[in-house]
């Protein structure tokens, strides 16, 4: 609801990217391949 939330949250955004990049590419292949399985909002 502040400015600081949002950038801390972008940072953090941007260490789970750097963490997650495999993680990342196989999650986008699992919602691709599983957005008929069942996995939608």
């Amino acid at each position: 609801q502040s400015p600081l939330i949002t950038r801390i949250d972008i940072l953090q955004a941007r260490k789970a990217c750097g963490l997650m990049t495999r993680n990342s590419y196989r999650a986008v292949t699992d919602i691709t391949t599983g957005r008929h399985r069942g996995v939608t909002r």
